[in-house]
C-alpha cells in the first residue's frame, strides 16, 4: 500500500510538472508568429525592422510587440496605419497624444455562440520611430460597440494596457 501511494504521489508530481512546464500561457510572440497571416494585428506591421514580441497570452488572446518603423516621419507612418487599418476592417476609435486605438467587431454567425471584439492600441515615438502595438480579443454574448469592461476587457485593463503604457513612456 505504501508503495502504491508513493507511486501515485510521484505520478501526480510528474503530471503537475508536465502541465506547468508544457503549457506556458504567457509567452512573447515570435517574429514568425507576428509575420504570420494568422496574426490578427498583422495590418499594423509594415516597413519594419527589429520586430520583437514582448508579451503574449494564449488564455486571453492578447499580444504586445515593438518594432522600429522605416517610415521617414510619424505623419507618413500614421497615414499608412490608417490605410492598412481600413483595408483590414479595423475602425478608428480614438486618438490620444501619440497613441491611436482601433476596434474590429465581428458579429457571431451560424453556430457561433459569441460575438468577437478586438482592440489594438498603437503608439509611435516620432523621435525614434519606435512602434508599440498591443492587441486583445474578447468574446461577448451581446453585440458590443466597444471592448467589454468585464472578462477579457477587465484583463486588458489590468494587464495589457498598463504594460503598453509602460513601454510607451
Amino acid at each position: 500500500m505504501f508503495r502504491s501511494r508513493q507511486t501515485c504521489g510521484r505520478l501526480g508530481i510528474l503530471v503537475v510538472q508536465a502541465v506547468v512546464m508544457g503549457c506556458n500561457i504567457n509567452e512573447a510572440p515570435s517574429v514568425e508568429k507576428l509575420h504570420s497571416d494568422t496574426n490578427p494585428s498583422k495590418a499594423f506591421i509594415f516597413s519594419e525592422r527589429d520586430i520583437q514580441g514582448i508579451y503574449g497570452n494564449s488564455d486571453v488572446d492578447s499580444a504586445i510587440y515593438q518594432y522600429t518603423s522605416n517610415e521617414s516621419t510619424a505623419e507618413k507612418f500614421w497615414e499608412r496605419v490608417a490605410a492598412r487599418a481600413e483595408e483590414s476592417n479595423w475602425a478608428f476609435a480614438a486618438d490620444q497624444e501619440k497613441t491611436r486605438r482601433y476596434l474590429r467587431i465581428r458579429p457571431r454567425t451560424g453556430q457561433q455562440r459569441f460575438h468577437s471584439v478586438e482592440e489594438v492600441r498603437i503608439a509611435c515615438d516620432a523621435r525614434t520611430m519606435k512602434v508599440t502595438v498591443a492587441w486583445v480579443q474578447a468574446d461577448t454574448s451581446d453585440l458590443p460597440d466597444d471592448l467589454p469592461e468585464d472578462g477579457e476587457g477587465d484583463f486588458a485593463k489590468r494587464e495589457i494596457w498598463p504594460k503598453f503604457e509602460e513601454l510607451t513612456r
